[in-house]
């Protein structure tokens, strides 16, 4: 069976970064010599629900004195009905081993599915992935976030926590019930943690192009319109 991957790639500051020619924005071009695969080919792709193989997102790394620890999700595609979220571990930044989930959900057992894992590094040394988790089970489709927010459908963000450089984490705590992608945990110099999500909330200012071909799709003399 063929696999079809989403390769995942490390960055790293001691690489030799090739300024962009356009100074009016920082963006830095990596040579494909500093680039490294965390996750291609560890696992086999006959395990995967789809024929295409195992779908891989949302990677994120820190470093800790025992070395680089990664997190990500892998699922069955990118609107999931399977998902983990997964770590990893590198001594170099180049090879990488011990990869495992660390919670899982799937639209047939837990009816949920989790979403894009962020994981930061804070001051005291712990490790913490946020990740949002929405409700959804084999007879519904992947939502707009819009519509995924609401009561009668349900997202939640959660965190897992790790004291020992992520060898081993927490069971996930709920920290609210909005979901909405949240972005990586930062650490004010209070020690009071925050992190940005997106709430969703109607509004007529905003035009949907979509509204109508979708509304009049199927019907006599409309379809595609």
């Amino acid at each position: 069976m063929k696999t079809t991957v989403l390769i995942i790639l490390s960055y790293f500051l001691f690489t030799s970064a090739i300024q962009s020619q356009d100074f009016r924005h920082a963006m830095r071009i990596f040579p494909e010599s500093s680039k490294f695969n965390m996750v291609k080919d560890q696992f086999p792709a006959k395990e995967a629900l789809s024929r295409k193989g195992w779908y891989y997102s949302v990677a994120g790394i820190v470093s800790t004195p025992s070395g680089y620890v990664a997190s990500y999700r892998r699922s069955d595609f990118h609107t999931a009905t399977f998902t983990d979220i997964m770590v990893a571990y590198s001594k170099d930044g180049r090879t990488w081993s011990g990869h495992h989930s660390i919670a899982h959900g799937d639209v047939w057992h837990e009816n949920s599915v989790w979403i894009a894992p962020q994981i930061t590094k804070l001051r005291s040394g712990k490790l913490v992935i946020i990740c949002d988790l929405g409700k959804r089970t084999s007879g519904q489709d992947w939502p707009m976030l819009s519509d995924w927010q609401k009561p009668n459908r349900g997202m939640s963000n959660h965190l897992f926590w790790s004291e020992d450089d992520g060898k081993t984490w927490s069971a996930p705590q709920q920290c609210d019930n909005v979901g909405g992608e949240p972005g990586y945990i930062t650490e004010m110099q209070d020690g009071k943690l925050i992190y940005t999500r997106t709430v969703s909330k109607k509004t007529d200012k905003l035009w949907n192009p979509f509204a109508r071909r979708w509304k009049n799709m199927g019907k006599p003399g409309n379809f595609g319109r």
